[in-house]
């Protein structure tokens, strides 16, 4: 009779008995004894369960193979794998973590899957194992364990004391963790908790637990590779959906190239459905091709995947006629893109470009500039024979590469010709053109005027330019003197500026001390009531004053002309300057016995205007309203008008020619003139009025009409 007791403490005992009858010489009872013996087989039954964790273990390993290999993704067959292996290895809790890396550098790790038993707490959701900072956990031997490709086993109380809090947290007694290595980068761990007891981890589930390790990272490879199809696949359909070009994708099928898809651009450059194609052998696509060696070559691209390009003449009674391009390279095996674009129009384009050679080399002969024709897909450029006529060249009648031009440029231009051509040819420009030094064959440079025309195929690709350059030397010399020439008067009207300066502060100066004398004496010695004296002094006073004004005229006009002349434009009450103005020359215009009268609006109007300017714009033409009026009034009005303020002057003066109002602006000019003029002045009020109004933006009108008047207008801008 064998019997096992229950397991204790680790301790498992088996006993045995029997029994044994004797025989006595003597006459005795005969007598029954029993032995007893006892066995521990521990181990032998810890092997039974470490083999049959193994076996569930590895058939864990067989199924999740398997349903790694056919599942469309990787998180479904992982938690499956997670909870087999759970229950396989009898363990509390099963999960893996992934590493990553922070935006600063730092090394973090989050768990992304779990399985846990009945009765175990779940930490999928517990957000202290969310990017956990590995290092400042506490957990830097972990990393380090894992980078020798060694896993982490143990009982968590002989664990290091910062490894303990977060392990105990979730009631950890007992761990094993192996590393996930993902082509030969750690990925990150898969974990085994014990959170009933304190389990040991015997070498071969540890090799095991390896082993899944392994199986997930193969899956992780394989889904990375997957995703990476996916992508390329993507990637490629997007290219052939957005290119210009027609594109097909054949795949070998019996034999035969089939079409299976293709992008807009093909139905477009072909005319035709491609849904009206899809599942046709090449061949009935283009007929020709299946009487040629073409096809057996597109084979060969998706068989063996050697690329080709190559043009043909699709013509006869197939479904497309005309030149295409194609370009052919393998997708995967036994699947191949195509790519083509119909070049029927270039080569017509091509042809009658070579059609015109003979008519442009002799057109080249008969004009006077070098004709240049420059190739943009070689680079090679050719100029007519005139080239060693005009420049003194030996480059006539020949092609050379483009650098030979660049070499005749000046140093000094030749950034700023080569940046040009660029930005005419990539900007989708006809025509460039460009004045620049070239050197002759003496040496020296001349100017030459170059313009150039690009040509461009169908689809806008710049393919050619055709120019012409010419000798510009006497046009630029002659430039250059009129430039010369400007700055030299330029030069003659600042020291004319100068000199009318300088003049008038010296004429102006003791002027101002000859009619300041000439009060003093009036007042010290003049009798008032003699009317002859008095007479005389107010003629010097007059006359004193008409010549100041008229020297100040002439300075402002100078000062103006020179650029010296500073002006403040500010927000002026206009109505406060036209009131100032007004009784100052109201006198003026009661000794002609005219009506000088100004009606103010009601409200106040504010202006953007400098102070000097306007008043002396006003004073200038007021003078000239009572000068040339005889009779009659002079009235001021002021109101507004959209964004300006509007100020006329109107008299009923002796107004003026329809010619003469042709020259209103000129400086020194009047109507009449010579010594014998009736109306005194030397006529700068006008000029000098528009230069005020020109710095201060203003506007100046007239209309008159000689023996009726004149009316002046003024446009402010208003003050904001």
């Amino acid at each position: 009779m064998n019997t096992e007791l229950a397991e204790r403490d680790e301790l498992i005992l088996q006993f045995g008995s029997a029994s044994i009858f004797l025989e006595e010489e003597e006459e005795e009872e005969e007598e029954a004894r029993t032995v007893v013996s006892l066995l521990d087989i521990t181990e032998r039954k810890q092997a039974e369960i470490n083999l049959k964790r193994r076996e569930a273990i590895l058939e864990t390993i067989s199924i999740s193979a398997e349903k790694f290999l056919t599942a469309k993704n990787i998180n479904e067959p992982v938690n499956d794998t997670l909870r087999l292996l759970c229950e396989a290895t009898d363990a509390s809790r099963v999960y893996i973590f992934k590493f990553h890396n922070s935006g600063d550098g730092k090394l973090l790790t989050s768990q992304t899957h779990e399985s846990v038993k009945e009765g175990i707490t779940s930490q999928i959701d517990n957000p202290e194992l969310q990017n956990l900072d590995i290092i400042s956990a506490g957990y830097n031997r972990w990393v380090k364990t894992f980078e020798k490709h060694e896993p982490i086993v143990g009982l968590i109380k002989d664990f290091p004391d910062s490894e303990k809090e977060i392990l105990r947290a979730q009631d950890v007694q007992s761990i094993s963790v192996v590393p996930i290595y993902v082509s030969e980068k750690l990925y990150g761990f898969i974990g085994f908790d014990e959170c009933l007891y304190e389990r040991s981890w015997s070498k071969p589930e540890i090799e095991d637990l390896q082993a899944v390790a392994n199986l997930i990272a193969g899956a992780i490879v394989r889904e990375e590779n997957r995703k990476e199809l996916v992508e390329n696949e993507e990637r490629l359909r997007s290219i052939i959906n957005s290119t210009p070009l027609g594109s097909h994708v054949y795949e070998i099928i019996d034999g035969d190239l089939i079409l299976i898809d293709a992008n807009s651009s093909a139905n477009m450059i072909l005319g035709v459905d491609h849904r009206k194609l899809k599942n046709k052998n090449i061949k009935d696509i283009f007929p020709l091709i299946g009487f040629s060696s073409i096809a057996d070559e597109f084979k060969n691209v998706a068989t063996t995947g050697k690329s080709f390009t190559k043009d043909f003449i699709i013509s006869g009674e197939g479904i497309f006629t005309g030149i295409f391009e194609f370009f052919a390279f393998q997708i995967k095996k036994n699947s191949m893109a195509l790519f083509f674009r119909d070049i029927t129009e270039q080569k017509k384009l091509e042809l009658r470009i070579q059609k015109s050679e003979e008519r442009f080399k002799l057109a080249s002969q008969s004009t006077h500039d070098s004709i240049w024709d420059r190739d943009l897909l070689t680079n090679k450029i050719w100029w007519s024979a005139n080239m060693n006529k005009i420049f003194d060249l030996d480059i006539g009648n020949t092609e050379t590469d483009i650098k030979k031009w660049y070499e005749l440029i000046h140093p000094e231009d030749l950034h700023r010709v080569e940046v040009g051509i660029k930005e005419a040819i990539n900007g989708g420009k006809e025509y460039w053109s460009d004045e620049y030094r070239l050197l002759m064959g003496d040496g020296n440079y001349a100017y030459a005027l170059d313009r150039g025309y690009i040509i461009r195929d169908k689809y806008r690709k710049p393919i050619r330019m055709v120019g012409s350059i010419l000798d510009y030397t006497e046009k630029v010399r002659h430039e250059q003197d009129l430039i010369a020439a400007k700055e030299k008067a330029e030069e003659a009207n600042r020291l004319k500026s100068g000199f009318i300066s300088a003049m008038s502060h010296e004429i102006r100066t003791p002027l101002n001390i000859i009619l300041g004398y000439n009060d003093l004496i009036n007042e010290m010695y003049c009798d008032p009531a003699n009317e002859e004296i008095q007479a005389y002094f107010n003629s010097i006073t007059n006359n004193g004053n008409r010549l100041i004004d008229t020297i100040t005229k002439i300075l402002d006009i100078s000062r103006i002309e020179a650029g010296e002349f500073p002006i403040t434009l500010q927000p002026i009450p206009i109505k406060e300057i036209i009131d100032r103005t007004y009784y100052s020359m109201k006198i003026l215009a009661e000794k002609k016995k005219l009506r000088l009268v100004f009606n103010p609006p009601a409200e106040n109007i504010s202006v953007l205007a400098d102070p000097y300017c306007l008043e002396n714009s006003l004073i200038n033409l007021l003078n000239n309203a009572i000068k040339y009026s005889e009779k009659g009034k002079i009235e001021i009005s002021l109101k507004k008008e959209n964004k300006f303020a509007v100020c006329k002057i109107k008299d009923e003066g002796i107004g003026m020619s329809e010619d003469y109002q042709k020259h209103l602006f000129q400086t020194f000019s009047q109507e009449k003139v010579g010594i014998n003029r009736p109306y005194e002045g030397v006529g700068l009020g006008l000029a000098l009025t528009k230069k005020y109004c020109e710095r201060m933006q203003a506007g100046i009108e007239i209309q008159s009409k000689q023996g009726s008047g004149t009316t002046v207008t003024l446009k402010l801008p208003l003050a904001k």
